[in-house]
């Protein structure tokens, strides 16, 4: 079984949603309702702090969001 850094995706997850917004930052809510099927913003923060891991399913269904390398 392969070692996943959880803070280093977290910080990948954190600077994706940065990355999307233009004016102001994008809140956890309003990311986790892009993401299909939407995310609350407590998922989303516990996928930023390194907590956890979003499901396999939800990283398949947007990899544009969730893994992008902007």
């Amino acid at each position: 079984m392969a070692y996943t850094d959880l803070k280093k995706v977290g910080e990948r997850i954190h600077n994706v949603r940065i990355s999307l917004s233009t004016n102001k930052k994008i809140s956890l809510e309003a990311f986790g309702k892009m993401i299909s099927p939407p995310a609350g913003k407590s998922l989303v923060r516990a996928w930023e702090k390194g907590i956890n891991l979003p499901q396999k399913e939800k990283l398949e269904a947007n990899p544009h969001i969730l893994m992008s390398t902007k």
